[in-house]
């Protein structure tokens, strides 16, 4: 359509101009570039990140580790373009009631500065025995941070002592008086959902510390629930390998959250995304199960699943925090696309290779804009679907968005100190270099092979 109207512009140039009359203006470059180019106008929309800590016997080992982590990765959000909270599974004994499952401690809010200290005040005074869950119980834990997202009737995280609610300044008093709060007063059992805006982004980063606990009768009450959620269909069953915790229904939970409308009185579809950790997985007994588990959740989540190996320091788990905080910024923002979206449209394979040819459309208008091929291969996941994998093996596309993760790296990319030149801002996940190259379109690829030969 473009082409045809700048010929039609041409030749009603020249028509012009043969008759000797004033040419008109034409602008070529706004017709090609207005549709990519972000709205000045349009603010992005915080989205929501929802921590689900393991705080069971399991954490015992990682404990330390996990709250420095935590507290550093939220010190260190640069704005308050987030909302953070936080989950634990349930506490029993007095006074709380013996329904196992999750609870929320901390409602989604806004990381502005009084409610960034509250909630790493928060994080830092957990208490290693004093904070400690009953049961592992994933499916529940899944199930009521549906019910959080969602504002509908708390299940097992009504009756928590600990849990957020306004006034409570006995047992949670950094989260009492702070607008925000998950339920409304101490006799609601409503959660306020922290949804407020069809633009809005929903995750779940869920750090695991062990296996899952789910007991058989938890197992039960989560299917009931499953299927009320769905219409009163049971989801099919998601198949695991190793199946030692194919019954638990956390996976189906996850996909659940991520193609259903968690909050339809919002305009729009409101989908949640589950990121899993895996943190100290074992290589033996219930640890492969519970890996599979985990890697389905993240799978069918939309999200992504990552091991912690070593809890030396905090460096490995801080660096998984920052490449999820990083993706969850992309998938929220309004702004122009840097690169074609991963469809079939834009791109060519070769046995297990994918070439993918990018652009990005100069904020300026510019007629000159970046362009780039790059190769990533094709991998599968644990339910046997095919998706897109960098050089280390993991997801290049997010799965969220159908765009190339911040995080990528894609083939022949290496690592330099080219972009050193350029505004922090401008230079994405791998700074002044090329690796990695992410959503970047100019960095890495084939345009650094040339770059580098020919300088």
């Amino acid at each position: 359509m473009i082409l045809r109207k700048f010929l039609a512009s041409l030749a009603g140039a020249g028509a012009l101009a043969f008759s000797g009359a004033a040419l008109p203006q034409f602008d070529p470059v706004g017709d090609d570039t207005d549709i990519f180019l972000a709205n000045p106008l349009i603010t992005a929309t915080r989205p929501n990140i929802l921590f689900f800590v393991d705080n069971t016997a399991n954490w015992n080992t990682a404990f330390s580790i996990e709250k420095t982590a935590l507290i550093n990765t939220t010190n260190n959000l640069i704005t308050d373009a987030f909302n953070v909270g936080m989950a634990l599974f349930v506490e029993t004994g007095s006074p709380n009631d013996n329904i196992d499952g999750g609870y929320i401690r901390y409602g989604v809010r806004q990381m502005t500065p009084t409610n960034k200290t509250a909630f790493t005040s928060m994080i830092n005074a957990l208490d290693i025995t004093g904070d400690k869950g009953n049961n592992a119980t994933y499916s529940l834990a899944m199930d009521e941070m549906y019910r959080y997202f969602g504002g509908k009737q708390a299940y097992s995280g009504f009756g928590k002592a600990k849990r957020d609610y306004g006034g409570n300044t006995a047992y949670n008093p950094l989260a009492a008086a702070l607008a925000g709060n998950a339920l409304s007063s101490s006799t609601s059992d409503t959660y306020v959902s922290p949804i407020v805006s069809g633009c809005q982004k929903n995750f779940i980063i869920f750090i695991s510390n062990g296996p899952a606990g789910d007991n058989s009768s938890s197992l039960s009450t989560a299917q009931g629930f499953l299927t009320a959620h769905n219409n009163n269909v049971l989801p099919p069953v998601i198949p695991l390998s190793p199946n030692g915790e194919q019954p638990m229904w956390a996976d189906e939970y996850a996909k659940f959250m991520a193609t259903t409308d968690c909050a339809p009185g919002v305009d729009g579809v409101q989908n949640v995304f589950t990121y899993t950790i895996d943190v100290l997985p074992p290589t033996s007994g219930q640890g492969p199960a519970h890996t599979a588990l985990l890697k389905s959740m993240a799978d069918n989540g939309k999200g992504r699943y990552f091991a912690v190996n070593s809890v030396a320091d905090t460096s490995q788990l801080e660096n998984v925090l920052s490449t999820i905080f990083s993706e969850v910024q992309a998938v929220n923002s309004v702004f122009a696309s840097v690169a074609l979206p991963v469809s079939v449209n834009v791109r060519g394979t070769n046995l297990n290779q994918v070439y993918i040819g990018q652009f990005r459309p100069d904020g300026q208008r510019s007629p000159r804009w970046f362009g780039n091929l790059k190769m990533y291969k094709i991998g599968q996941d644990s339910s046997g679907n095919a998706f897109l994998v960098d050089t280390d093996g993991n997801r290049a596309e997010n799965a969220a968005t159908g765009f190339v993760s911040p995080n990528a790296k894609s083939f022949w990319t290496a690592s330099s100190s080219f972009w050193n030149h350029r505004p922090t801002d401008e230079n994405g996940a791998g700074g002044v270099s090329d690796l990695p190259d992410g959503d970047l379109v100019e960095k890495g690829g084939a345009a650094q092979r040339l770059r580098t030969r020919y300088s």
